[in-house]
């Protein structure tokens, strides 16, 4: 059966990692790595493998304590700020719905002023300006306060658009 391993095999690594192969490692270490076959393969990739090693180890760019200790403190100040900062927009959320909330109810509580008025103006506007002509059934008592009512939906998707978009950022 063929050996695959050597047990000196470790020996030749070590002294070729260290820079003392050939010259300056043990002369017995030397004549075993000639007579054995697994270590004369050891011995003739290792230092290739080693030189492309520390060519790789040149290349690479390590950062300074200093700026990796600086990263690390504004990660660590970006994550006190966001966390300090979450209450503040929960109450911030909090404080439009209620306004919302007592804008509806205002609008609700005043509804027949406010279509009254509207109504009034609707009307003075259309008899000015001959809109009503146009299409008569849709200005009748039951249909326009639909297209009031309408309108002020319309108004109102807008602003809890307006609102969400504004709460994404």
């Amino acid at each position: 059966m063929k050996r695959i391993e050597c047990e000196r095999e470790a020996e030749i690594l070590d002294a070729v990692r260290c820079g003392r192969w050939p010259r300056l490692a043990e002369p017995e270490l030397v004549r075993h790595a000639h007579e054995c076959p697994i270590c004369s393969e050891v011995a003739l990739i290792a230092p290739l493998i080693c030189e492309h090693r520390d060519a790789e180890l040149a290349e690479v760019a390590v950062p300074s304590a200093g700026f990796v200790w600086w990263k690390a403190e504004l990660l660590a100040r970006r994550a006190d700020a966001e966390r300090a900062t979450k209450p503040i927009a929960i109450v911030e959320k909090i404080g439009a719905a209620i306004g919302l909330v007592a804008l509806v109810s205002i609008i609700l509580s005043h509804w027949h002023v406010l279509i009254f008025g509207f109504r009034q103006a609707w009307t003075a506007w259309r008899e000015d300006f001959g809109v009503h002509a146009a299409y008569p059934a849709l200005w009748q008592p039951p249909y326009s306060s639909l297209l009031l009512l309408a309108a002020a939906a319309c108004f109102a998707l807008v602003v809890v658009t307006i609102f969400l978009a504004r709460a994404e950022e």
